[in-house]
């Protein structure tokens, strides 16, 4: 085709190009670095080495995550999260994870080898794998010796600098609560002091009932699960009920039912104080932030929609 030759390509003929020789005619390999035959197989023993130990430290954050941190209540839990917020935090202070360098490529590969290893089991879907399940009595994980918290990674590293991940932890949280004026009488039967907010959970209303029917025998001697209200929890009943009248009582529950729904409903909202600035949580006492809002808690829709032709997310009753 008119382009140039490589040297040795001479017509239809091949022929052996000029080198150095020795004695015997056969080319002589550079003293300074070995064949390229011994090259490869340093090269191929060197990533054979990297790769077993790139595969032993997934397996150790693996079993560490599984004995430490993940409870059976957690499950199901989608692999990412598995990897990206237990394994990789827990990781030995100094150590690089990454399952992308392993032999595995892909996190769904290694869960898999986990899988058959008989740690734990997955349903596995497109995206994402998902662990429904952890064998706790594998002798692998029975003989796991964790390592100490002080000598993690999420331990070591100084606060502020933390994962994205575990910043993105922290979350609103928000409680269906009432304000409990009305049961003054009940705090200073029982000597308590009144929260600081003067808000309780049904929670809260049930352990304070349950400790006043305790102090003050009231559970019916027919029926030891079911409390006989005397003249202080009728004036916190929200009517008078026939079932103090006749005699049968309330059961622990009805009558926390009975006094709440005389009470003021509202919802608390416990939020996470972050300073963007400094990014260090500062502000209210503990880094959170707390307050009380009269009704229920605000309906919040999210919805996927299109527009000019896009896909978007729409969020509806969000604040500011």
């Amino acid at each position: 085709m008119g382009s140039p030759r490589p040297a040795g390509f001479v017509g239809d003929q091949i022929h052996a190009t000029e080198g150095p020789e020795d004695e015997e005619g056969e080319k002589t390999p550079d003293k300074g670095s070995p064949p390229e035959a011994e090259k490869a197989t340093e090269e191929d023993g060197k990533d054979e080495e990297t790769d077993a130990d790139m595969v032993e430290k997934l397996e150790a954050c693996l079993l560490q995550a599984l004995k430490t941190r993940i409870k059976d209540r957690d499950l199901p839990l989608a692999g990412n999260t598995l990897y990206a917020q237990h394994m990789r935090p827990c990781r030995r202070a100094g150590w690089n994870v990454d399952v992308k360098v392993a032999p595995f490529k892909k996190l769904s590969a290694f869960l898999s080898h986990a899988e058959e290893q008989g740690w734990l089991a997955l349903k596995k879907s497109s995206a994402d794998p998902i662990v429904t399940r952890i064998f706790r009595d594998h002798p692998d994980l029975i003989q796991w010796k964790p390592w100490p918290k002080e000598v993690t990674a999420e331990a070591e590293e100084p606060k502020g600098t933390q994962e994205p991940s575990s910043l993105a932890s922290a979350s609103i949280k928000i409680e269906v609560v009432w304000r409990i004026g009305k049961l003054k009488p009940l705090l200073e039967a029982l000597k308590l002091e009144g929260p600081a907010d003067g808000c309780w959970t049904k929670e809260d209303c049930t352990e304070a009932l349950k400790s006043y029917a305790d102090s003050n025998t009231l559970w019916l001697k027919n029926n030891r699960k079911r409390i006989g209200p005397d003249s202080l929890l009728c004036s916190l009943l929200d009517s008078e009920p026939q079932a103090s009248s006749s005699g049968s009582g309330f059961s622990l529950e009805g009558l926390v039912d009975h006094v709440v729904r005389s009470l003021p409903l509202c919802h608390r909202v416990t939020a996470p104080y972050l300073s963007l600035a400094s990014n260090e949580q500062g502000g209210a006492a503990g880094g959170v932030k707390c307050y009380v809002r009269p009704g229920k808690p605000p309906v919040v829709q999210v919805r996927t929609d299109t527009r000019r032709g896009h896909h978007v997310t729409l969020i509806h009753g969000l604040e500011a």
